[in-house]
Order: structure tokens, then sequence, then C-alpha cells
């Protein structure tokens, strides 16, 4: 395993320990050349140009957004690991207060307190709407929603062709991802900001009632059928 990668800027960052596994992706702890600590995610194997070009227009576009709950993105490229596989990789401000789930279960482990949730999905929304301006991001769930000192931020950014992949196909390897899928993700009909607002509200429902409003036992077939036509519980 290569001990460095070298981005688009030409800065070399070299990688450290492993401190994240998804279905898309490792994350791993990352030096820039004047030591800042960085977060370093590589995807793959890419044998499909069309994702890796995808992949570098959605970076692109998120790295113009200047808002502080989206991730700063400081530097994107391709690695070739000894192997001969190609990956694509992200360098990422680091957020060693881990994701948004980790809050969730901290609320569902003490008493609801609705003035932080508020604060939460208020910080959520704003990084939405900024992103909105440039891309419509198409996996928003707690493990995409990441905490730097109190400030949440909504990163993992250029997976739109293997999000849609995975979708087509049925088969998601990453936590929990078709609980937060928007009925016209299930449906295959083009994405909208509304797509990401529709995870933002099952986000919420789950955040204040400790669980998602549709549970299907890990039956695909079946979750989809109730996002598409099964009204969600009330939350009381």
């Amino acid at each position: 395993m290569t001990a460095f990668v070298v981005g688009q800027s030409g800065s070399r960052h070299e990688r450290g320990r492993e401190i994240g596994r998804g279905g898309f992706g490792v994350v791993y702890i990352a030096t820039g050349p004047a030591n800042e600590g960085y977060a370093l995610k590589l995807i793959g194997p890419v044998r499909d140009r069309e994702a890796q070009e995808s992949f570098e227009r959605e970076i692109r576009a998120a790295q113009n957004v200047d808002n502080e709950h989206v991730l700063k993105v400081v530097d994107f490229g391709t690695h070739k690991e000894s192997s001969g596989d190609l990956y694509l990789f992200t360098i990422a401000e680091l957020c060693p207060d881990g994701d948004y789930r980790r809050r969730m279960m901290s609320y569902q482990r003490d008493p609801l307190d609705i003035p932080s949730v508020v604060t939460d999905f208020r910080q959520i929304l704003d990084g939405l709407q900024a992103l909105h301006k440039r891309i419509v991001h198409r996996d928003v769930k707690p493990e995409n929603i990441f905490d730097r000192g109190s400030i949440l931020k909504i990163g993992d950014f250029g997976l739109s062709r293997f999000v849609d992949q995975a979708t087509r196909a049925l088969t998601f390897k990453g936590f929990s991802s078709p609980q937060y899928m928007a009925p016209e993700v299930w449906g295959m009909h083009r994405t909208t900001p509304a797509t990401g607002l529709y995870a933002v509200g099952v986000m919420l429902y789950e955040a204040v009632t400790g669980q998602a409003p549709f549970a299907s036992g890990g039956d695909i077939n079946c979750l989809r059928q109730m996002h598409l036509f099964t009204p969600a519980p009330r939350a009381r």
C-alpha cells in the first residue's frame, strides 16, 4: 500500500491510519505538506472513465461552495496502488468528532433536547441550501454529515455515479443509505434538491423518535414499497 498520494494541486499527502470505512471507500488520517491534519478518502478501485469524470466535476463544484456547513475539500485526484488498481481520492478538512450518527445516538440515550435538534438541522439545511446552488447531493444521510467542534458539515461529494449504480442494482454496501432515499430515487427518476430535503426529513424523524420512519428488516424491495406508497407514521 503506497504511503502517500499526490493531488491535483501537486501537493503530497502522507497516508496514516484508517479512521473509517463505508460503502464507497476507506477514510484515513492524512498529513499535508505543512504537517496539517486532513481526512483522505480513497474510493475504488475504479474502472469506469465516466465515473472518474463525474467525480471530478462534482468535487470542483463543491470546492466553489463557501459555507461553514459544507465540508471543505482542499485537494483531490487519482491514485494508482501497487496492485495496479486505480483509485479516486479527496483530501478534506478533518472532523475529529465523527459523523452525525454519533450525535443522533446520544439523543436516544439522553432526554430529548429539542432545541439542540433544531440547531443541528438549521445547520444541515443551511449547508444543503448553499450546496444546491452548485450540485445535488444524492446521498444525504447521518454518515455523510460530519461534526467539527459542534459545527456540522455536509460531505462525501463526488459519488453520484457510484450511488446511481448501487441504486439501479439495489445493492448497498454502505450503512442504511436506502432508509434515506426519496421516492423519485426508488423510481429511477431525476434527482433534484427535493431529494436531499426528503433525506433530511427522514433524519429529523429519526433524531426525535429514535428510529427511521420505515424499517424492513433488511428487505430492500419491502423498503422500496414503503417509501413509494406508505405514509410515514406520526412522530408522536
